[in-house]
């Protein structure tokens, strides 16, 4: 088992790699379905994007995956800032976690991976969550994380504005 795979009880936590392309494509934009007002990117946008371009991105960012019984339940991208100046800063998005496996502990599996690999690679791991989505602050609260802030109408979904949450885990 290595540094970015993790296992609990029921699952097995790793970095996703292009041959995952396909699971992957398909928990995105299940999430962005359901949850428009959780994430920047839209289904929209993403539905028509072809699976070359999935296996792109799984080649160039760290995604990690928690998988249950061989299926993947849940995402989180992992980002580091590419300017010199915020390289000492990684971000967390596109995390969700699949209904069916919410209060599984999946979601903790998997962000303690990404934590991991950020921890070894950065000072800082910053996230935003929808301002409302009170279960989902609740979970990065207890994971350490500290909110610093409020994006006003980060967001407009349907011509409705979205606040979103700024929050960051301090590693040194």
């Amino acid at each position: 088992m290595t540094e970015a795979s993790v296992r609990t009880a029921a699952s097995t936590i790793r970095q996703l790699a292009p041959s995952d392309a396909e699971a992957f494509r398909e928990v995105h934009l299940e999430g962005l379905k359901a949850h428009p007002a959780a994430f920047a990117m839209a289904y929209e946008e993403e539905c028509d994007r072809p699976l070359p371009e999935f296996r792109a991105r799984l080649e160039q960012l760290a995604v990690f995956g928690g998988f249950v019984d061989g299926t993947l339940a849940g995402i989180a991208t992992l980002q580091r800032q590419p300017l010199q100046k915020r390289r000492h800063v990684a971000m967390v998005w596109g995390m969700y976690v699949r209904d069916a496996f919410r209060g599984s502990g999946l979601a903790s599996a998997i962000l303690r991976a990404v934590m991991a690999r950020a921890e070894a690679e950065v000072d800082q791991l910053e996230l935003y969550v929808a301002v409302g989505n009170d279960r989902a602050s609740r979970f990065y609260k207890a994971m350490g994380f500290e909110p610093y802030g409020v994006m006003r109408r980060s967001l407009r979904v349907d011509g409705v504005d979205h606040d979103a949450e700024m929050m960051v885990r301090m590693f040194r």
